[in-house]
């Protein structure tokens, strides 16, 4: 595999590690079992698809098709490989201690946020006031 094709591999690779919370996993385990196992043929597949671009004869479509193909073929694999190696958790797992007075303290500094920005971002005055109280509590 040469460098563009290990380049096109590893950017497929990072833009979809950005959907997964990776706490508590070792991440290297899981790249190296992925690499090794499931990703390692795409490189012969990138390999012939820039060979061909080179050619004069190949169509525009047929490119698309192919990134197309490679990139489903990386998204199911980290996909596969995410749901043995990556813990699920629902949603707020983390926010144990957050609660409706937190919600609505967090909404209330919100609101008062977009109302400062709506009027100008003043320095003094009851909008400014009201930000700033909002946000201290």
């Amino acid at each position: 595999m040469d460098s563009k094709s290990e380049f096109a591999v590893i950017v497929c690779i990072v833009v979809h590690l950005n959907s997964y919370n990776y706490d508590g996993i070792n991440v290297t385990v899981w790249l190296i079992i992925i690499s090794g196992d499931h990703l390692a043929p795409l490189g012969d597949m990138i390999d012939c698809m820039l060979a061909k671009a080179k050619e004069v004869s190949i169509h525009h479509y047929e490119n698309v098709n192919n990134i197309e193909l490679i990139y489903s073929i990386v998204v199911s694999v980290l996909s596969s490989a995410g749901k043995i190696f990556v813990p699920s958790l629902h949603k707020g797992f983390f926010k144990f201690w957050w609660d409706e007075n937190l919600s609505l303290r967090k909404q209330a500094s919100v609101d008062s946020n977009r109302a400062w920005k709506a009027a100008g971002r003043p320095r003094q005055g009851q909008v400014f006031s009201e930000r700033q109280t909002c946000r201290k509590l």
